[in-house]
């Protein structure tokens, strides 16, 4: 007998069933995992839009600034910005840009589903130029 994760396969068993198997439980951990995720440069088009944003998903719309950038957090996901989005603020530099709703550089970890949402939103409202899948690369 095989087990992987709940699930076992009694001798003898076929090929693809074994792959199957190993899929399902591949599947089940990346969603029970933390992941990561990075967009370069992104805005949103004002303050209001950045406070609904952080509403949405449950996030402090305060943020607290960390050697790694802005960030604002639940118990299950943390989002980081180069660029305070309400405040302007840069999180090294400590310079202000006047662009409203700039959040710069956004990287995101946590659990997979709030992680997941919170890119599909973050694609439709805040006009990323690029983005990195399951790695924070810009900060």
């Amino acid at each position: 007998m095989v087990t992987i994760g709940n699930d076992s396969l009694q001798f003898p068993f076929e090929l693809n069933e074994f792959k199957a198997l190993l899929e399902k439980a591949d599947k089940t951990q990346s969603k029970q995992n933390d992941i990561e995720w990075g967009f370069d440069t992104s805005s949103f088009e004002s303050r209001d839009e950045w406070f609904t944003f952080c509403h949405r998903h449950n996030l402090d719309t305060n943020g607290v600034l960390t050697d790694t950038g802005w960030m604002f957090a639940n118990e299950h996901v943390r989002v980081f910005t180069s660029y305070h989005p309400s405040t302007g603020e840069h999180y090294h530099r400590h310079d202000f840009h006047d662009w409203e709703g700039l959040a710069g550089y956004i990287g995101i970890s946590g659990c997979y589903d709030r992680v997941m949402a919170i890119v599909k939103d973050l694609r439709k409202v805040a006009d990323p130029k690029d983005e990195s899948r399951l790695k924070r690369s810009f900060i």
